[in-house]
Protein backbone atom coordinates (compact mmCIF):
# COMPACT_ATOMS: atom_id res chain seq x y z
CA UNK A 1 0.00 0.00 0.00
CA UNK A 2 1.92 3.62 -0.81
CA UNK A 3 2.18 5.70 1.99
CA UNK A 4 -0.70 8.29 1.56
CA UNK A 5 1.22 11.93 0.01
CA UNK A 6 0.36 15.08 2.74
CA UNK A 7 1.67 17.72 0.73
CA UNK A 8 2.23 18.25 -3.41
CA UNK A 9 5.22 21.16 -3.94
CA UNK A 10 3.89 22.80 -6.95
CA UNK A 11 6.62 24.32 -8.16
CA UNK A 12 6.71 26.13 -11.72
CA UNK A 13 9.87 27.21 -13.37
CA UNK A 14 11.32 28.60 -16.41
CA UNK A 15 15.11 29.21 -17.41
CA UNK A 16 15.88 28.81 -13.23
CA UNK A 17 19.23 27.28 -13.99
CA UNK A 18 21.30 29.65 -11.58
CA UNK A 19 18.61 29.28 -8.72
CA UNK A 20 16.57 25.87 -8.94
CA UNK A 21 19.74 23.83 -7.18
CA UNK A 22 19.01 26.44 -4.07
CA UNK A 23 15.32 25.96 -4.73
CA UNK A 24 15.00 22.17 -4.78
CA UNK A 25 18.23 21.67 -1.75
CA UNK A 26 16.53 23.76 0.63
CA UNK A 27 13.21 21.22 0.10
CA UNK A 28 15.36 17.94 0.50
CA UNK A 29 16.64 20.03 3.92
CA UNK A 30 13.57 19.80 5.41
CA UNK A 31 12.64 18.45 8.46
CA UNK A 32 9.24 16.91 8.26
CA UNK A 33 7.90 13.39 9.18
CA UNK A 34 5.54 13.00 6.76
CA UNK A 35 5.53 12.48 2.96
CA UNK A 36 5.51 14.89 0.55
CA UNK A 37 5.59 14.86 -3.97
CA UNK A 38 7.75 17.74 -5.60
CA UNK A 39 6.05 18.17 -9.12
CA UNK A 40 7.90 20.43 -11.52
CA UNK A 41 6.53 22.09 -14.70
CA UNK A 42 9.54 23.24 -16.72
CA UNK A 43 7.87 25.89 -19.08
CA UNK A 44 9.85 25.21 -22.01
CA UNK A 45 13.20 26.29 -20.74
CA UNK A 46 16.03 27.29 -22.89
CA UNK A 47 18.48 27.13 -20.46
CA UNK A 48 20.19 23.99 -18.40
CA UNK A 49 17.13 24.14 -15.96
CA UNK A 50 15.52 20.63 -17.45
CA UNK A 51 19.25 19.17 -17.30
CA UNK A 52 20.23 19.79 -13.83
CA UNK A 53 17.08 18.21 -12.84
CA UNK A 54 17.38 15.49 -14.37
CA UNK A 55 21.03 15.16 -13.62
CA UNK A 56 21.04 15.92 -9.90
CA UNK A 57 17.08 15.24 -9.34
CA UNK A 58 15.65 12.81 -11.46
CA UNK A 59 14.49 10.13 -8.77
CA UNK A 60 13.39 13.12 -6.19
CA UNK A 61 11.16 15.22 -7.97
CA UNK A 62 8.18 14.69 -10.49
CA UNK A 63 9.35 16.67 -13.43
CA UNK A 64 6.98 17.26 -16.16
CA UNK A 65 8.49 19.23 -19.32
CA UNK A 66 6.33 21.20 -21.36
CA UNK A 67 7.30 20.94 -25.15
CA UNK A 68 5.65 24.57 -25.80
CA UNK A 69 5.41 27.91 -23.22
CA UNK A 70 1.97 27.46 -21.45
CA UNK A 71 2.41 30.72 -19.49
CA UNK A 72 2.85 30.46 -15.51
CA UNK A 73 -0.71 30.31 -15.06
CA UNK A 74 -1.55 27.41 -17.23
CA UNK A 75 1.57 25.55 -15.85
CA UNK A 76 0.73 26.00 -12.15
CA UNK A 77 -3.04 24.71 -12.39
CA UNK A 78 -1.81 21.68 -14.67
CA UNK A 79 0.59 21.16 -11.37
CA UNK A 80 -2.60 21.70 -8.88
CA UNK A 81 -4.54 19.08 -11.38
CA UNK A 82 -1.56 16.39 -10.54
CA UNK A 83 -0.88 16.58 -7.32
CA UNK A 84 -2.10 14.10 -4.85
CA UNK A 85 -1.76 15.85 -1.39
CA UNK A 86 -4.05 16.95 1.27
CA UNK A 87 -2.30 20.24 0.73
CA UNK A 88 -0.35 21.61 -2.13
CA UNK A 89 2.18 24.24 -2.12
CA UNK A 90 2.72 26.65 -4.68
CA UNK A 91 6.32 27.62 -5.56
CA UNK A 92 8.55 29.39 -8.31
CA UNK A 93 12.04 28.01 -8.89
CA UNK A 94 13.99 31.21 -8.02
CA UNK A 95 12.86 31.01 -5.08
CA UNK A 96 14.03 29.50 -1.74
CA UNK A 97 12.80 28.05 1.85
CA UNK A 98 15.06 29.29 4.73
CA UNK A 99 14.11 27.10 7.25
CA UNK A 100 14.74 23.73 7.45
CA UNK A 101 11.25 23.12 9.39
CA UNK A 102 9.23 25.58 7.08
CA UNK A 103 6.77 22.74 5.87
CA UNK A 104 6.38 20.92 8.99
CA UNK A 105 5.12 23.93 10.60
CA UNK A 106 2.69 25.43 7.76
CA UNK A 107 1.51 21.58 7.71
CA UNK A 108 1.15 21.11 11.04
CA UNK A 109 -0.94 24.16 11.67
CA UNK A 110 -3.49 23.37 9.51
CA UNK A 111 -3.46 20.12 10.53
CA UNK A 112 -4.56 21.42 14.52
CA UNK A 113 -6.36 24.19 12.84
CA UNK A 114 -9.45 23.45 11.29
CA UNK A 115 -10.89 26.66 10.73
CA UNK A 116 -8.31 27.75 8.51
CA UNK A 117 -8.16 27.38 4.80
CA UNK A 118 -4.49 28.68 4.14
CA UNK A 119 -0.96 29.17 6.05
CA UNK A 120 1.39 31.37 5.35
CA UNK A 121 4.66 33.16 6.77
CA UNK A 122 6.87 36.24 6.62
CA UNK A 123 9.39 36.21 3.83
CA UNK A 124 12.86 37.84 3.42
CA UNK A 125 13.22 39.56 -0.20
CA UNK A 126 16.83 38.85 -1.93
CA UNK A 127 17.63 41.73 -4.27
CA UNK A 128 19.84 39.75 -6.89
CA UNK A 129 21.20 42.57 -8.31
CA UNK A 130 22.08 44.64 -5.30
CA UNK A 131 22.77 40.96 -3.47
CA UNK A 132 21.04 42.17 -0.44
CA UNK A 133 18.23 41.10 1.46
CA UNK A 134 15.02 43.16 2.71
CA UNK A 135 12.69 42.46 5.82
CA UNK A 136 9.59 44.29 4.61
CA UNK A 137 6.71 42.62 7.49
CA UNK A 138 6.81 44.13 11.01
CA UNK A 139 6.05 42.22 14.50
CA UNK A 140 2.41 44.44 14.53
CA UNK A 141 1.35 42.76 11.14
CA UNK A 142 -1.78 40.77 10.83
CA UNK A 143 -1.68 37.21 12.10
CA UNK A 144 -4.69 36.63 9.68
CA UNK A 145 -6.32 37.62 6.53
CA UNK A 146 -9.29 36.64 4.87
CA UNK A 147 -12.13 37.50 2.16
CA UNK A 148 -12.86 40.82 3.33
CA UNK A 149 -9.52 42.13 3.63
CA UNK A 150 -8.64 41.11 -0.13
CA UNK A 151 -12.36 42.14 -1.38
CA UNK A 152 -11.62 45.70 0.80
CA UNK A 153 -8.22 46.47 -1.45
CA UNK A 154 -6.20 45.37 1.91
CA UNK A 155 -2.89 44.17 -0.31
CA UNK A 156 -1.94 40.44 0.97
CA UNK A 157 0.37 40.57 3.90
CA UNK A 158 2.68 37.54 2.52
CA UNK A 159 3.28 35.06 -0.06
CA UNK A 160 0.67 32.27 -0.81
CA UNK A 161 1.79 29.22 1.09
CA UNK A 162 0.33 25.68 2.28
CA UNK A 163 -3.13 25.41 1.22
CA UNK A 164 -6.10 22.72 1.31
CA UNK A 165 -6.17 21.27 -2.17
CA UNK A 166 -9.51 21.79 -3.62
CA UNK A 167 -8.13 20.51 -6.91
CA UNK A 168 -9.38 16.58 -6.73
CA UNK A 169 -12.81 17.73 -5.79
CA UNK A 170 -14.47 16.92 -9.17
CA UNK A 171 -17.65 20.02 -8.13
CA UNK A 172 -14.79 22.55 -8.07
CA UNK A 173 -14.24 25.50 -11.01
CA UNK A 174 -11.26 26.44 -10.86
CA UNK A 175 -10.47 26.78 -15.16
CA UNK A 176 -11.32 30.62 -14.87
CA UNK A 177 -7.92 30.39 -12.76
CA UNK A 178 -5.85 29.63 -16.64
CA UNK A 179 -7.53 32.41 -17.95
CA UNK A 180 -6.45 36.17 -17.92
CA UNK A 181 -2.87 37.39 -17.26
CA UNK A 182 -0.93 34.18 -19.07
CA UNK A 183 1.92 34.53 -16.59
CA UNK A 184 0.59 36.34 -13.47
CA UNK A 185 -1.42 34.25 -10.93
CA UNK A 186 -1.53 36.65 -8.15
CA UNK A 187 -5.44 38.71 -8.20
CA UNK A 188 -7.22 35.88 -9.57
CA UNK A 189 -5.52 33.07 -7.39
CA UNK A 190 -6.22 34.87 -3.95
CA UNK A 191 -9.53 35.66 -4.59
CA UNK A 192 -9.60 31.56 -5.63
CA UNK A 193 -8.30 30.72 -1.92
CA UNK A 194 -9.84 33.61 0.11
CA UNK A 195 -13.34 32.30 -1.16
CA UNK A 196 -12.54 29.10 0.33
CA UNK A 197 -11.19 30.52 3.89
CA UNK A 198 -9.25 32.12 5.72
CA UNK A 199 -5.44 32.71 6.15
CA UNK A 200 -3.28 32.48 8.88
CA UNK A 201 0.70 34.41 9.04
CA UNK A 202 2.87 32.58 11.02
CA UNK A 203 5.42 35.22 11.80
CA UNK A 204 8.70 33.83 11.20
CA UNK A 205 10.87 33.96 7.81
CA UNK A 206 10.33 30.75 5.96
CA UNK A 207 11.10 31.17 2.64
CA UNK A 208 13.20 33.79 0.70
CA UNK A 209 11.21 36.18 -2.51
CA UNK A 210 14.37 36.06 -5.50
CA UNK A 211 13.76 39.52 -7.04
CA UNK A 212 15.32 40.19 -10.46
CA UNK A 213 15.07 43.12 -12.50
CA UNK A 214 17.78 42.45 -15.40
CA UNK A 215 17.04 43.57 -18.85
CA UNK A 216 19.18 40.53 -19.88
CA UNK A 217 16.94 38.27 -17.78
CA UNK A 218 13.93 36.33 -18.68
CA UNK A 219 11.26 36.15 -15.62
CA UNK A 220 8.23 38.37 -15.29
CA UNK A 221 9.71 41.61 -14.01
CA UNK A 222 12.37 41.50 -16.12
CA UNK A 223 10.54 40.80 -19.03
CA UNK A 224 7.50 43.70 -18.61
CA UNK A 225 7.36 46.97 -18.02
CA UNK A 226 5.07 48.30 -15.04
CA UNK A 227 2.41 49.29 -17.39
CA UNK A 228 2.62 45.91 -18.50
CA UNK A 229 2.31 43.99 -15.18
CA UNK A 230 -0.58 46.41 -14.29
CA UNK A 231 -2.61 45.33 -17.36
CA UNK A 232 -2.16 41.92 -15.93
CA UNK A 233 -3.46 43.08 -12.79
CA UNK A 234 -6.46 44.80 -14.59
CA UNK A 235 -7.57 41.91 -17.01
CA UNK A 236 -7.40 39.31 -13.78
CA UNK A 237 -9.32 41.59 -12.04
CA UNK A 238 -11.95 42.36 -15.04
CA UNK A 239 -11.79 38.03 -15.24
CA UNK A 240 -12.90 38.42 -11.70
CA UNK A 241 -15.53 40.51 -11.82
CA UNK A 242 -17.12 38.19 -14.52
CA UNK A 243 -16.74 35.25 -12.17
CA UNK A 244 -17.78 36.42 -9.21
CA UNK A 245 -19.93 39.52 -9.93
CA UNK A 246 -23.42 38.42 -8.79
CA UNK A 247 -21.41 36.93 -5.48
CA UNK A 248 -18.98 39.80 -4.29
CA UNK A 249 -18.42 43.67 -4.46
CA UNK A 250 -15.24 43.76 -6.36
CA UNK A 251 -15.30 47.85 -6.62
CA UNK A 252 -12.86 48.64 -3.24
CA UNK A 253 -10.58 45.88 -4.72
CA UNK A 254 -10.74 47.46 -8.11
CA UNK A 255 -10.32 51.36 -7.40
CA UNK A 256 -7.53 50.50 -4.95
CA UNK A 257 -5.11 48.29 -7.09
CA UNK A 258 -6.35 50.46 -10.11
CA UNK A 259 -4.99 54.06 -7.94
CA UNK A 260 -2.30 52.36 -6.38
CA UNK A 261 -0.99 52.11 -10.08
CA UNK A 262 -2.04 55.92 -11.13
CA UNK A 263 0.33 57.07 -8.30
CA UNK A 264 2.99 55.05 -9.42
CA UNK A 265 2.86 56.92 -13.37
CA UNK A 266 1.66 60.53 -12.39
CA UNK A 267 5.20 61.61 -12.13
CA UNK A 268 6.11 60.56 -15.83
CA UNK A 269 3.57 61.86 -18.47
CA UNK A 270 3.52 59.41 -20.98
CA UNK A 271 3.45 56.34 -18.49
CA UNK A 272 0.59 58.34 -17.17
CA UNK A 273 -1.09 58.66 -20.49
CA UNK A 274 -0.32 55.15 -21.70
CA UNK A 275 -2.15 53.88 -18.52
CA UNK A 276 -5.30 56.03 -18.82
CA UNK A 277 -5.85 54.32 -22.44
CA UNK A 278 -5.83 51.25 -20.18
CA UNK A 279 -8.67 51.70 -18.53
CA UNK A 280 -12.24 51.43 -19.32
CA UNK A 281 -14.14 54.81 -19.69
CA UNK A 282 -16.30 53.76 -16.94
CA UNK A 283 -13.13 53.04 -14.54
CA UNK A 284 -11.42 56.45 -15.18
CA UNK A 285 -14.73 58.64 -13.70
CA UNK A 286 -14.97 55.77 -11.33
CA UNK A 287 -10.77 56.62 -10.79
CA UNK A 288 -12.17 60.65 -10.67
CA UNK A 289 -14.31 60.27 -8.09
CA UNK A 290 -12.18 57.94 -5.85
CA UNK A 291 -9.41 60.24 -5.84
CA UNK A 292 -11.88 63.22 -5.15
CA UNK A 293 -13.61 61.59 -2.24
CA UNK A 294 -10.21 60.66 -0.75
CA UNK A 295 -9.03 64.12 -0.97
CA UNK A 296 -12.25 65.45 0.59
CA UNK A 297 -11.76 62.55 3.72
CA UNK A 298 -8.36 63.00 4.41
CA UNK A 299 -7.25 60.25 2.38
CA UNK A 300 -9.56 57.62 4.27
CA UNK A 301 -12.01 54.76 2.04
CA UNK A 302 -15.49 54.79 2.76
CA UNK A 303 -16.29 52.87 5.59
CA UNK A 304 -18.50 50.86 4.47
CA UNK A 305 -15.83 49.16 1.89
CA UNK A 306 -15.34 47.26 5.14
CA UNK A 307 -18.68 45.89 5.71
CA UNK A 308 -19.19 42.17 5.30
CA UNK A 309 -23.16 43.21 4.10
CA UNK A 310 -21.38 45.20 1.22
CA UNK A 311 -18.77 42.94 0.02
CA UNK A 312 -20.21 39.85 0.36
CA UNK A 313 -23.36 39.72 -1.90
CA UNK A 314 -25.08 36.06 -1.57
CA UNK A 315 -24.21 32.58 -2.39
Amino acid sequence: MKEEIVLSVCLVTYNHEAYIRECLDSFMSQNIPFSFEILVGDDSSVDKTVEIIENEYKNKVTLIKREQNLGLCNNLVDLFQRSRGKYVLPFAGDDYLCDDNALYKMVDFLETHEEYHSVSSWQKTYNEKEKKFYYIQKDDGPTEYNLKDFLSGMMPPCCKGVIRNTFKDKNEDFNFLKKGARSNEEIKSWMYWMVHGKLYVIHEYLRIYRYVKDENASNYCSSNTELNIFKDYYLDIQLLESVYHDKYQLRPLKLTWINHYCIQFSNRFKDLADFIKVLKFNDILELMWYKIYLKLHNHQNPNRWYREEYLILGE
